[in-house]
């Protein structure tokens, strides 16, 4: 009677265990695509700022050549001698 009741619990117990075990591999392998949708996130954000960082950086450099553009040097030494 007493070995029933041992092997009876070592069944209970191993399906148990099993039990955690395979909820264990379920929820790792949710937090794994979770981190991994997040990285790609992350990702795509920093990509975002950088492309916006260098539009504005081309940005100033178009203005900056159109100012160019817009005076020659001797335009620029006229005004300055008009200024003096």
């Amino acid at each position: 009677m007493i070995t029933l009741i041992g092997v009876g619990a070592g069944i209970i117990s191993n399906f148990v265990g099993a039990t955690f075990l395979f909820l264990y591999q379920a929820t790792l392998k949710q937090a794994s695509e979770y981190t991994q949708g997040l990285s790609k996130t992350n990702t795509v954000g920093i990509s975002m700022a950088i492309l916006a960082e260098l539009t504005k950086e081309q940005q100033e450099k178009q203005k900056e050549q159109a100012l160019l553009e817009g005076y020659s040097p001797q335009d620029t030494n006229d005004k300055i001698a008009n200024i003096l």
